[in-house]
């Protein structure tokens, strides 16, 4: 589910002019793949900056790294529950107990993509529940699972509760004033730098 979710983003990650690809390698991509070794980080920006694109590339890293990640997108999935999210996986048990008996020690990643995105209220609701407990076992033991997530500024501005979850300090200098209590990453408009890269 995992790769499919990241070969569906993969025509996001790029630009086709003709039969030229041209791939912008973004410094606020560098610095969330740091950011995100330490604790969960939320994906901020404006409709269209690239924030699919950064999860795109984040976990495009953890792939070729050898890594453990858990890739969902939010308006790819039909689930309004945890248990029918299990049924959409084609798991055994819950994802939350399949993420606590993964082994490893090396920090891991569930990487949702659009929470602003979910179909009906319950899927938003059990997306969001799901990122409450695996912050909840981040208090409670030493869990590797980060949580990775994207979301439009217009809705973390009205998300009281996306904000609770991810309270803390950007991890980053991609930081945008107005959620200076969030941990987040705020994706910028390509910068000249960046975009002197189509040339070459």
């Amino acid at each position: 589910h995992s790769q499919q979710t990241l070969d569906a983003l993969a025509s996001y990650a790029q630009i086709r002019v003709g039969s030229t690809t041209i791939k912008i390698r973004r410094a606020c991509t560098e610095a969330l793949k740091q950011g995100a070794e330490e604790r969960s980080v939320l994906v901020v920006g404006e409709p269209g900056v690239g924030k699919s694109v950064a999860l795109h590339d984040f976990v495009e890293a953890l792939r070729d790294a050898g890594r453990d990640y858990v890739f969902l997108a939010v308006d790819r999935l039909a689930a309004q529950s945890l248990g029918q999210l299990r049924e959409e996986l084609a798991l055994e048990h819950e994802l939350l107990e399949v993420l606590e008996n993964w082994p490893c020690l090396q920090p891991a990643f569930l990487v949702i993509d659009a929470l602003d995105a979910a179909r009906v209220d319950s899927a938003g609701a059990m997306v969001r529940d799901l990122i409450r407990q695996v912050e909840n076992q981040v208090v409670k033991m030493v869990w590797r699972w980060r949580v990775v997530a994207s979301i439009r500024k217009f809705d973390l501005r009205y998300g009281k509760e996306i904000q609770k979850l991810f309270a803390g300090n950007p991890p980053t200098q991609f930081v945008d004033p107005e959620f200076q209590r969030v941990r987040h990453l705020n994706i910028p408009q390509l910068s000249e730098e960046e975009l002197s890269q189509i040339g070459s």
